[in-house]
């Protein structure tokens, strides 16, 4: 019964009616319209990734790697 009507507040919500944010647009509308993001050109793309490491002055270096940060 709940999601009944959830599902029906849904679809009234983003698609009967209008929003004054939206300059009197349906929201369904307004997201169609939208530019969505899509994969920049990967013709430049070799298959290999490229990582940038940092050394400091003292010879100290910072690597990111597996989602952590290593010092060496």
């Amino acid at each position: 019964m709940l999601q009944q009507q959830l599902n029906y507040f849904r679809g009234r919500y983003n698609n009967d009616r209008r929003h004054k944010a939206l300059n009197g647009n349906i929201p369904a509308f307004a997201y169609l319209k939208t530019p969505k993001a899509s994969p920049q050109d990967s013709s430049n793309f070799d298959g290999i990734r490229r990582r940038i490491d940092k050394v400091d002055s003292k010879g100290k270096v910072s690597l990111r790697r597996a989602g952590r940060m290593h010092y060496l």
